[in-house]
């Protein structure tokens, strides 16, 4: 079961799940043509329809993509369910969670590093973690950084491009530090990690750390 299935990284999991029999969800995108799987549209906030699509696809394995930045307010009670319903059913759980539950002051972070979140979006996604390493020890947390891509391109290289061609100023920052990965190194990482029975936290991320204005 991959949640968030037609968002960025959801969908590029999906096409690689090639040895899996995949059911994938998604609330507001409807799935393309093109994309493999069963799909179900659902809102995963509501706890009865979480339960009722783990009844009804009792999958081996739960990747959670689902919930962006965009909608911070769906990220910890979608998680709650997805969490009591691996918990309940004992299935794999590998949960999408970022590097942004960190401040930046000490780096570089070990895996195991504490969470010291200073945004809205990095405390709802180390709520999730603590959420999670409580009820599903099992579980596999991947904390990633900005996810890009070309084909197609990913959102913020999107924006880049599309100053570009318009001739618009496009106003980059250097006061912060990310690792940027591949969509497809991310989605492969996530799928042998279904696969596999790594616990705990881990950080899956790109080689090197850049700012936003090296890295557009």
């Amino acid at each position: 079961l991959v949640t968030g299935g037609t968002g960025y990284l959801g969908r590029k999991v999906v096409q690689l799940a090639c040895k899996w029999e995949v059911t994938y969800t998604w609330f507001r995108t409807p799935p393309d043509e093109g994309l493999r799987g069963q799909s179900r549209q659902i809102d995963l906030r509501d706890s009865k329809e979480v339960r009722h699509l783990l009844s009804d696809c009792h999958p081996d394995a739960i990747i959670h993509t689902a919930c962006s930045d965009r909608h911070e307010a769906a990220i910890v009670p979608a998680a709650q369910n997805i969490t009591d319903g691996a918990a309940q059913g004992a299935m794999r759980l590998v949960y999408v969670s970022t590097d942004m539950v960190l401040d930046g002051n000490l780096p570089p972070y070990y895996d195991e590093a504490p969470p010291c979140p200073v945004s809205s979006y990095g405390r709802a996604k180390a709520e999730v973690e603590r959420l999670i390493s409580d009820s599903v020890r099992s579980a596999a947390i991947v904390r990633t950084s900005l996810i890009f891509g070309v084909d197609p391109l990913d959102r913020q290289t999107r924006w880049l491009v599309d100053g570009l061609k318009t001739g618009r100023d496009v106003h980059l920052f250097s006061d912060e530090y990310r690792c940027p990965i591949w969509v497809n190194n991310l989605a492969a990482a996530l799928l042998e990690l279904a696969d596999g029975h790594y616990s705990g936290l881990l950080n899956v991320v790109g080689t090197q750390s850049l700012n936003p204005g090296q890295f557009g």
